[in-house]
């Protein structure tokens, strides 16, 4: 399990890189946390070390697409004056999330069982797709009253 999750992390990321840079920062996110819910839901269905391991996969990739094109998003919204300290906030608060999200999480593992768990993980994945897909249609939407009063 370990092992398929380090080489899907250290493969993908790399070619991941130039597609999100490519597809653009919003497209690139709703795209990694629709691929991340596809994995939470197979972690929710399956029952065997199989579906596991490509649960875990597909949400490793979806990770590996959204997570570095938020940073990205957080360096562009900041001022170029402060993009040090923007990089160094955006990253602490993914650390402090993962390890409250983690902790969590294995609470929640002993709590309902593992299949639940995912089940119950379903509903923030879910969320932050929804939002990403709400900002990147008002995003495309502000733009194009943008484009059309020039």
């Amino acid at each position: 399990y370990y092992v398929a999750y380090g080489l899907t992390g250290i493969v993908c990321r790399p070619v991941i890189g130039t597609f999100a840079d490519r597809i653009g920062r919003m497209q690139a996110i709703s795209l990694g946390f629709g691929l991340q819910l596809a994995g939470v839901g197979l972690l929710a269905l399956t029952g065997d070390f199989a579906g596991i391991v490509t649960g875990m996969m597909v949400h490793t990739v979806g990770y590996a697409i959204s997570e570095p094109s938020l940073y990205a998003l957080g360096i562009d919204a900041s001022p170029a004056s402060r993009r040090g300290a923007a990089m160094a906030t955006i990253t602490m608060a993914f650390q402090l999330g993962g390890g409250i999200g983690f902790t969590a999480t294995g609470a929640l593992f002993e709590f309902v069982g593992y299949r639940e768990a995912y089940a119950i993980l379903l509903l923030p994945v879910s969320t932050a797709l929804a939002l990403s897909l709400w900002v990147w249609r008002s995003r495309r939407r502000r733009s194009a009253v943008t484009s059309d009063s020039a």
